[in-house]
C-alpha cells in the first residue's frame, strides 16, 4: 500500500505544487545509513585484532587483522585443507630488511563479517614460530580494502566495513589526513606522517605490531640517548634467523599525527630498531583512535 499511495502523490505533485515535508515526515521515509558489516574484534597474544573469517564459503577459522601484513595470508594447514594449489610466488621485505619469499595461491572466496572478496591472492606460511596461537589460521590485510574504506573503532574494539553513506558521515566529524599507499604487486601498504616532538617521519601503520618502533636516528632529536641509564637493550634471533638490536624506552614529547596537536600522546612506549622504515606504529597508539582506512582516496580518517 504505500507504494501505491507514494506514486499517487509523485501524480498528483506533477500538476501541482506540493508541500515540503515536515521534518517528522521525513524521517519517516528515511532510515539510518547502515555500513557493509560490523563486527567485534577479538584479541590475542596481548596485541592483535582477530576476526572470523570463512574461506571458500565453507571452512570457518580465525584471522589477525593485520595493516602492516602486506598480503592476505593462510597457513600451510588452512591450504593443504582447503586443497589449494600454488600459483606462482612474492618476494616482499620484512622491517628488518631481509627478504620473504611465499608460495601463493587463490582462495576462491574470502569473507569477513558478512563481506566477500572472491579470486584472493594469498600467501602460504608454513612454520611454529610464526604463528601465535593455534585457532589463527590467516592474516587479514590491506588488499581485502583496497577498494571499500574500513573502520577500526579502537576504543569499542569494533571494525566496520564502510557503505558509501556511512563513509561520508566519518568524513564530517573526523579529522583527514594524507597518507601514501604502496601498491607493489599483491602487497598494499600505507605510511602516515607523524610528529615526533620538534621531529617529523613517515611510519607504517601496522596493526600486526604494539608499540612504537623507531629508526634511531630518531633518539638524538627526542632527547634519547640510546647508551645512557634506563635504556633497556635486548639483543637476539627472530622468527627468521634475522639477528636484531633492540632498545626500550619512554617517549616523553608528544607524539602526533601531523597537522592534529589536539590529538597527541606523551609517555608512550617505544622501540628503536635498525629497520628499512623510519618507524612503524602499532596498537599501543592506535587503538587510542578511530581511524578509517581510506585507500582509494590515499587518506586516513582519525576521531577520537
Amino acid at each position: 500500500m504505500r507504494r501505491f499511495a507514494s506514486l499517487a502523490l509523485l501524480t498528483a505533485c506533477a500538476s501541482s505544487a506540493c508541500p515540503e515535508p515536515t521534518p517528522e515526515s521525513a524521517g519517516a521515509e528515511t532510515s539510518p545509513a547502515a555500513p557493509l558489516a560490523e563486527l567485534t574484534m577479538g584479541h590475542a597474544s596481548g596485541q592483535f585484532h582477530t576476526v572470523p573469517v570463512r574461506v571458500n564459503d565453507e571452512t570457518l577459522t580465525v584471522a589477525i587483522l593485520d595493516t602492516g601484513i602486506g598480503i592476505e595470508l593462510i597457513s600451510g594447514a588452512l591450504c593443504r585443507r582447503l586443497e589449494c594449489t600454488i600459483d606462482g610466488e612474492f618476494s616482499g621485505q620484512r622491517m628488518s630488511g631481509q627478504e620473504v619469499t611465499v608460495p601463493l595461491t587463490r582462495l576462491d572466496e574470502l569473507t569477513v563479517g558478512g563481506v566477500t572478496r572472491r579470486d584472493v591472492v594469498a600467501g602460504v606460511i608454513d612454520g611454529n614460530g610464526f604463528w601465535p596461537e593455534p585457532q589463527i589460521e590467516a592474516f587479514v590485510g590491506l588488499p581485502f580494502f583496497a577498494d571499500t574504506p574500513f573502520t577500526i573503532d579502537g576504543p569499542r574494539r569494533r571494525l566496520i566495513v564502510e557503505s558509501p553513506e556511512t563513509a561520508a558521515q566519518r568524513e564530517r566529524s573526523a579529522t583527514a589526513i594524507d597518507v601514501r599507499v604502496r601498491r607493489h604487486g599483491p602487497a598494499i601498504d600505507l605510511f602516515v606522517p607523524l610528529q615526533l616532538g620538534e621531529a617529523a617521519a613517515e611510519v607504517m601503520m601496522d596493526t600486526g605490531s604494539q608499540t612504537v618502533i623507531l629508526h634511531p636516528r630518531y633518539a638524538d632529536p627526542l632527547g634519547i640517548d640510546l647508551d645512557g641509564d634506563g635504556i633497556r637493550r635486548r639483543e637476539g634471533r627472530d622468527e627468521t634467523d634475522n639477528p636484531f638490536v633492540r632498545s626500550y624506552t619512554t617517549i616523553e614529547q608528544p607524539v602526533s599525527f601531523v597537522g592534529t596537536p589536539e590529538q597527541a600522546h606523551a609517555g608512550l612506549d617505544v622501540m628503536f630498531q635498525e629497520i628499512i622504515h623510519d618507524g612503524l606504529i602499532g596498537t599501543d597508539l592506535l587503538s587510542r583512535f578511530v581511524i578509517t582506512y581510506d585507500l582509494p582516496n590515499d587518506r586516513i580518517l582519525v576521531a577520537r
